[in-house]
């Protein structure tokens, strides 16, 4: 369905091929013509200004990437809670690449129990962010403590690491790992005859991965066997 917006339109479809365009930098002046155009419209803005941030930031240049990222973090209330999670992780990546560790603390701090992190992907990478980036003592991880168990619990996966460094690192490999074979066998299954796809899920659920995934898995058998 179309856009009932053309200037809404019109940005989603150059974002569309900026995407395509691998984030080419020859899309920055694209962006910045079409905010030019629509003066007054705080969401191309926002969503211009992030983009353009987006392509510096793919392109590893990253102090031009926080001149238009940080401006927006002020901005957080009227952005799309995942988008500003996307656009917050990004930030600080940046800020830990140019060696702005100090400010990047005060922000992860700032944000990490906001709602736009309630979400299990982000506040996993925010962890995960801030145990590789910040390399916090395990006294300085304590206060996140309630944040780790909450990952475990909507994980289904029970961290037996002694500290919680390691407990965070090794959800982030647990979760890739459950997630990387489950997206194998869902993409295979396209070309696959149903009763092999039906044994890889049954392979998948007796090598014990994360209950979430064991949930996942057997709707997906399920939803298969009635086919």
């Amino acid at each position: 369905m179309k856009s009932s917006n053309p200037k809404l339109e019109g940005l989603t479809q150059l974002i569309h091929e900026s995407i395509l365009g691998d984030s080419d930098l020859k899309y920055i002046p694209l962006f910045e013509a079409f905010n030019e155009k629509h003066p007054s419209n705080e969401q191309v803005r926002i969503s211009c200004q992030s983009q353009i941030g987006f392509i510096y930031f793919h392109h590893q240049m990253h102090r031009e990437a926080l001149n238009h990222f940080l401006p927006l973090i002020d901005e957080s209330e009227k952005i799309e809670d995942f988008q500003f999670s996307n656009l917050l992780l990004q930030t600080l990546q940046s800020l830990a690449q140019e060696d702005r560790l100090a400010e990047a603390k005060i922000l992860f701090e700032r944000f990490i129990n906001d709602r736009c992190n309630s979400n299990f992907y982000h506040l996993e990478a925010m962890l995960v962010w801030f145990t590789l980036f910040l390399k916090p003592t395990e006294e300085e991880l304590q206060p996140y403590k309630s944040k780790v168990i909450q990952l475990m619990d909507e994980l289904g996966y029970l961290s037996q690491k002694p500290t919680l460094k390691e407990q965070i690192l090794d959800i982030k490999e647990v979760h890739l790992k459950a997630n990387k074979e489950f997206s194998e066998i869902q993409i295979a299954y396209k070309k696959d005859q149903k009763s092999k796809t039906i044994q890889r899920l049954i392979n998948f659920i007796d090598s014990d991965p994360p209950e979430f995934y064991i949930k996942l898995a057997e709707d997906f058998k399920l939803q298969i066997e009635k086919l």
